[in-house]
């Protein structure tokens, strides 16, 4: 017989035998069976070991000392009961978002010449650049009004969307229009 304590409470374990199984050769004449005894308020209970067998639920068959069935988890001993917990209900969390940084990588701005609305990489600030409607050439200057004013651009780092952004926007936290993704937009239009 074994004492263990938990929590305040003693369980002891007594090991019994069981007859001879038959067809075991090599000296093995029993297999261990332990009563689990809780002391109570009314004495000490004891309550049989699961003996193994077939599950009275589903059938499978269970080792001995089981308390639970592998398979169905249908409680072996009837002397048990179900705890009177019932285990929440699973309520999956809404996702966080994750923020992403995107850097500008362009600007629109117009030709001088013509007017007209021109897409420039970001490694072409302070360069002198051309026209691709009337071969205008000027310089891509940042410090210049008409670069300041200008709108830039960059992908959605989650949907990879095209997205046109105005300036006032750099160091804000936005959302993506398209995917609703979130984005923070860092870094000044600088060349790279």
């Amino acid at each position: 017989m074994e004492k263990w304590q938990a929590r305040g409470l003693s369980y002891v374990f007594q090991q019994t035998a069981t007859p001879r199984l038959p067809g075991v050769e090599n000296g093995l004449t029993s297999v261990p069976q332990f009563l689990f005894s809780v002391p109570s308020v009314f004495g000490t209970l004891e309550m049989p070991a699961w003996p193994g067998g077939p599950c009275p639920k589903c059938g499978d068959d269970m080792p001995l000392n089981m308390i639970h069935c592998r398979s169905c988890r249908e409680l072996l001993n009837t002397d048990l009961e179900r705890d009177s917990v019932e285990v929440p209900i699973f309520i999956p969390l809404q996702e966080i978002g994750a923020m992403i940084e995107i850097m500008p990588v362009g600007l629109f701005t117009s030709c001088p010449k013509c007017s007209q609305e021109l897409k420039i990489n970001r490694k072409y600030v302070g360069q002198n650049v051309q026209c691709k409607f009337c071969e205008a050439g000027f310089n891509l200057d940042p410090g210049s009004r008409n670069i300041s004013e200008a709108d830039v651009y960059s992908k959605c780092a989650h949907c990879e969307q095209d997205l046109r952004f105005a300036k006032k926007y750099i160091g804000v936290k936005v959302a993506c229009r398209y995917c609703a993704g979130k984005l923070h937009i860092v870094g000044e239009l600088t060349a790279t």
